[in-house]
Formats: C-alpha cells, structure tokens, sequence
C-alpha cells in the first residue's frame, strides 16, 4: 500500500498545477514538478523562479544559480526570497537576514516574506524586528499557522 497520494485538481494551465505539486514536499512529487517544470521555457521568469524553488526543495545547489539569474528581473523579490531560505538552510544567517529584507521591501504585502524574515531576525536574537514581521505576516495572512506558532516561539 503505500501513502496516499495528494489529490490535484485539474488547472487551467500547467503553472497553477506546477505550484499545486511544489506545495507537496514528498520526494516524488518534487521530481515529477521538476520533469514538468523542464518542459516549459525557462526564459518565462516565472517558470524561472518555479523551477528554482523545486531545486531548492531538493536541496541542488544549482537552485542558487537560477534565482541569481533572476534577481534582475520582475521576479527579483522571488529571488532574493529563494536566496535567503538558502542561505538560511546553510546557517548564513545574516546574509539569509539580508536576502529577506530585501524581498519583503520588494514585496511588503507577501506573508511567507514576512514570516521568514521574522524567523531568521528571531533566529539573529533581533526580538524586535521578528515580533514585528510575525505580527505583520499573522495580519497578512491569519489562516496561516506558521506566524502564530513563530509568535508564541519568540
């Protein structure tokens, strides 16, 4: 038997089902994103910063080099977000601190920007600064846990 597989809904283009896939984090899945990923173009900025985040979540290193390449496109705060959960997977935490800043100053409104920063200013003892972005992310987004239970950690 096995573990039941996630159902997907069918989208109306591959993108939308790529992202479904991406938010799974089994091993399987992510392959199998990442094939489709392959056979769209990888000049779409877009498809881009997908495919890199399914890198990413696989732990590639060439995950790095796709958001480097797109830090200077209308993608960048994907980017520098990319960048800093990378070098927050690597205990890079001030440069993880300064990729996020830089993503959610790009993109203020972003929860998941705001909550990672959060973490990494928690993780930097910059109680502060983590209160403030937990508390903007739980605003931002209430039906997501991750803010919350970050608060209650701080």
């Amino acid at each position: 038997m096995g573990r039941p597989q996630p159902k997907l809904r069918p989208s109306k283009t591959p993108l939308v089902k790529l992202r479904r896939l991406l938010q799974t984090s089994a091993f399987r899945e992510l392959i199998a994103a990442l094939a489709q990923a392959q056979s769209l173009p990888a000049t779409v900025p877009s498809v881009a910063v997908l495919r890199a985040d399914i890198l990413r979540r696989l732990k590639s290193p060439e995950a790095r080099q796709w958001y480097l390449a797109m830090r200077d496109r209308c993608v960048s705060a994907d980017a520098d977000h990319g960048l800093g959960l990378i070098a927050a997977d690597t205990g890079e935490l001030a440069l993880a601190h300064r990729y996020l800043q830089q993503a959610a100053k790009a993109r203020p409104s972003d929860a998941n920007f705001r909550n990672d920063l959060g973490f990494v200013a928690m993780l930097l003892s910059n109680d502060k600064e983590a209160e403030f972005e937990l508390r903007t992310a739980f605003e931002l987004a209430p039906e997501d846990s991750r803010p919350g239970f970050n608060l209650m950690v701080l």
